[in-house]
């Protein structure tokens, strides 16, 4: 299942433990992840393909 960014942001807010953005991430919304409260993410197609 998919999880929107919103969802992260909220979670962020109430967690205190590290949120890890896993799938569909590349280098283009790397930071739209780090910006909703990711404190990491995980890129394997980005870089690959690159």
């Amino acid at each position: 299942p998919q999880c929107h960014l919103n969802v992260v942001a909220q979670a962020r807010q109430i967690l205190d433990i590290p949120i890890v953005g896993i799938g569909g991430i590349d280098f283009d919304n790397q930071q739209q992840a780090f910006d909703a409260g990711c404190s990491a993410v995980a890129m394997i197609a980005a870089l690959v393909d690159r």
